[in-house]
């Protein structure tokens, strides 16, 4: 029975209300939903729903139910519980758990944009609640108190969820095992994330925990060092480097690292199963005693202001629209999130990897094909910035003078935050058709103001920084969410003084602003003062004629 008509936003789906689609995927796609009950009971959710055309094939319907099944029976804190399987319309589909947070791949990627931010104890906090659910997951046991036999096969960065308040919870069990038995895998084929992988696993032999550990080996070396371990543009030089398990010490990338996690990073990266930790649990603990015997016993309550610091901007993106979505009785189908950061599913790749691993003989070939392909995409570099820095040069010789260049918005640099797009860069016109035949689509402008700054003189290279990040030009103009909170508008231009405006966005706000030139100072050195650096017309008039 469908929930009673609450005049909210929301498409009706069985039990649920899907209230934003967060991602899309190959196989199934991601929706914010919500549960509602009597007496104005209301839970959110993530519903996972499978594409339609995969409905149609009875192998992968049995096998996703099966594998389903199984995640549901894990239970523990750092696992993301299952609550639900079900079949709507004809479509199946997953009720899980909503983590309101970031995965670790992206805690990793900011926090090396932002140095200082994020000390290698959180990294390790972060990759030990993990074990611990990778154990529970390994130990579970059927009604028949026999143990399932789980094995993830999929631990990577993108599949660890940190909540805003730094719970850890790991996700994708049931569709990892579905996904690599969607296709019956060829003979000398792999199936998977390459860069995550055991040399087990890439080598197509029998996998049991251990294989799980040394991908969480993985996870945890690249947490604390920044560093991919494995990872090649070509995926057939990543395998290479997975099967032989060559891992440089992790203090020769970060010092900073002690000693003794160090141990533990290579421990779960031995090459051979038997040389790794028996179990994800042993992991863990050898990870908390190197925590405490440092003195940084991290718990989620540091964790917090770790992505408090990290994710400000995204976290207020995201709860904007959730509450905007929640609240707009217009709305009565699920409109399409920005920034969510979900995972749909594993992305997984299919590398036929038999010519590859049959003889060491053959490491060679790919390592010449990596180094050509290398030589080629260079010079295609090169041949291109050569073309492009001719074509400017004769445009400004035929104009005189080159026109202002239009503000262009780019990512921040790693220096700059996480340099996350904000959704007002969509204009009003865009999200209407976004969501569909949405009607008046005055609601959205009434949302939104537009923030607009000139720039003068109209200097090309002009920068606006305004939340993390970067427009070039001398006109900017973007459309913002309404709000009463002070926002910083950052101006800068080489020769000209940088500005700093603050600005209220409860309207539409146009600033005319002028940039004044820096003046040139001569040098001290020595206590003498240098002589003055002549132009090139005096240093023409003393030529002898």
């Amino acid at each position: 029975m469908n929930p009673p008509n609450t005049g909210r936003a929301g498409k009706s789906f069985g039990r649920f209300q899907l209230i934003l689609e967060m991602a899309r995927g190959g196989m199934a796609t991601l929706y914010l939903a919500r549960l509602m009950g009597p007496e104005q009971f209301e839970k959110l959710l993530v519903i996972k729903r499978i594409h339609e055309h995969l409905a149609q094939d009875d192998s992968f319907i049995q096998m996703f139910l099966d594998e389903a099944r199984i995640a549901a029976q894990i239970q523990h804190p750092n696992v993301a519980t299952v609550f639900d399987l079900g079949q709507h319309e004809g479509v199946f589909f997953l009720a899980m758990e909503y983590v309101h947070g970031q995965n670790l791949a992206e805690i990793v990627k900011s926090a090396s944009r932002r140095p200082g931010v994020m000390h290698w104890s959180h990294a390790a906090r972060m990759v030990a609640d993990a074990a611990a659910g990778l154990h529970a997951a390994h130990e579970a046991k059927g009604a028949d108190g026999r143990r399932l036999g789980i094995v993830h096969r999929d631990v990577s960065p993108q599949n660890i969820l940190v909540s805003y308040d730094g719970h850890v919870k790991v996700v994708d069990f049931g569709i990892a095992f579905a996904a690599e038995r969607l296709t019956h895998t060829a003979a000398g084929t792999v199936k998977g994330k390459v860069a995550y992988m055991s040399p087990e696993q890439v080598c197509m032999e029998p996998l049991e925990r251990r294989s799980d550990i040394f991908s969480l080996g993985i996870v945890l070396f690249e947490a604390i060092c920044r560093k991919r371990l494995f990872k090649e543009k070509i995926e057939a030089a990543t395998i290479l480097r997975v099967r032989d398990a060559n891992v440089p010490p992790p203090r020769t990338l970060n010092p900073e690292i002690p000693v003794g996690l160090e141990r533990v990073t290579l421990k779960a990266l031995a090459k051979r199963p038997q040389d790794r930790f028996s179990t994800a649990g042993e992991l863990e603990a050898a990870i908390e005693e190197v925590l405490h015997a440092t003195g940084h016993p991290v718990g989620h309550r540091q964790i917090a202001p770790v992505l408090e610091s990290l994710f400000h901007d995204v976290k207020r993106l995201k709860d904007q629209q959730i509450r905007t979505a929640l609240e707009d009785s217009e709305v009565d189908f699920p409109m399409h999130a920005v920034g969510m950061g979900a995972n749909p599913s594993s992305s997984f790749t299919e590398m036929p990897v038999s010519t590859v691993l049959q003889r060491p003989g053959n490491a060679w070939r790919w390592r010449l094909l990596l180094l050509g392909g290398v030589v080629v995409v260079t010079a295609a570099v090169v041949y291109f910035v050569l073309r492009s820095s001719r074509g400017p040069a004769t445009e400004r010789g035929r104009t005189g003078a080159a026109s202002p260049a239009p503000m262009v918005a780019v990512r921040a640099s790693p220096r700059e935050g996480p340099g996350v797009a904000p959704l007002p860069s969509r204009d009003a016109a865009a999200m209407a058709r976004s969501a569909g035949s949405m009607g008046d689509s005055s609601r959205l402008h009434a949302r939104q103001v537009t923030l607009r700054i000139s720039i003068r003189p109209r200097v090309a290279r002009a920068v606006v920084r305004f939340r993390g990040l970067r427009y070039w030009g001398s006109d900017f103009r973007i459309q913002v969410p309404r709000t009463d909170q002070p926002e910083i508008v950052e101006i800068q231009a080489p020769g000209y003084r940088a500005v700093k405006e603050e600005l209220r966005l409860s309207r539409d706000v146009h600033r005319t602003v002028t940039l004044g030139r820096l003046r040139s100072r001569p040098r001290m050195r020595s206590g003498t003062m240098r002589p003055t650096m002549k132009s090139a017309a005096d240093l023409a008039k003393e030529l002898p004629k």
